[in-house]
């Protein structure tokens, strides 16, 4: 057929024809009289247990984020929360290397862990994961407009260490947000480390404060900048 036009999915219209697509897929003509089958494979369901480092307790409303590194399902933002037992299963895209973003839920007492990579082959079926989370340090505060003391409800206040953190119990650059409430006050959990909490005002009618990464992490002018409608640094410990 000369003149039938060519679709890159379909081949020349009137004779089946069968090509390869990236990842194993197969492109094959249908005609009119056929019947597509459609055959879906299933995938193997991961067991999560998410507990507390310190009493083994389960701990609930934790989201997880999966990243395979392989078609079809290489991120997967959206596979709910741990329930009241900890526990959450996690249907996984093909592949022998997963990684997991473990994101405890506000008002939650506990850090986000370093990214858990897990190796699971292709010939296994079954597997469980159990991650424990640490407790962070409770900071107390609250945030106010300055002059009149009224209640600022509704500010993030983030946390923000001043070094790179090496050490599993908690991810590599965490980031910790909180909101403050109807009275203007927050808690946030943070480690027991250096860092610095800064505040962003729920709209634009506060100043602004400009501040490098740089002066953040060491004092020094410099690094890409940052705006800010307060900061102050923090060095929780441990009670």
């Amino acid at each position: 057929c000369v003149n039938c036009p060519r679709s890159p999915l379909y081949g020349f219209g009137g004779f089946a024809r069968q090509r390869e697509l990236p990842y194993g897929y197969q492109a094959q003509t249908i005609k009119p009289e056929q019947e597509a089958v459609f055959r879906l494979q299933p995938a193997r369901v991961l067991s999560v247990l998410v507990q507390s480092k310190d009493m083994r307790e389960p701990v609930a409303g934790v989201s997880i984020e999966v990243n395979s590194g392989e078609p079809p399902l290489t991120n997967n933002s959206d596979l709910g929360k741990t329930d009241d037992q900890g526990r959450l299963l996690l249907p996984m895209a093909p592949g022998n290397q997963f990684e997991l973003w473990i994101y405890p839920e506000s008002p939650s007492p506990f850090l986000p862990p370093r990214t858990q990579t897990i190796k699971w082959p292709a010939e296994e079926q079954e597997k469980e994961v159990v991650i424990s989370l640490s407790r962070g340090v409770e900071v107390k505060g609250s945030v106010v407009e300055e002059g009149t003391g009224k209640a600022v409800e509704g500010a993030s206040v983030w946390y923000t260490p001043t070094e790179p953190i090496d050490d599993p119990d908690y991810a590599n650059n965490i980031q910790i947000n909180r909101k403050t409430d109807e009275n203007g006050s927050f808690e946030i959990p943070v480690p027991p480390m250096p860092g610095w909490l800064m505040v962003h005002a729920p709209s634009g009618n506060y100043v602004l404060k400009e501040i490098g990464w740089q002066q953040l992490k060491d004092g020094r002018l410099g690094g890409r900048r940052t705006h800010v409608h307060d900061l102050k640094p923090i060095e929780a410990e441990l009670g």
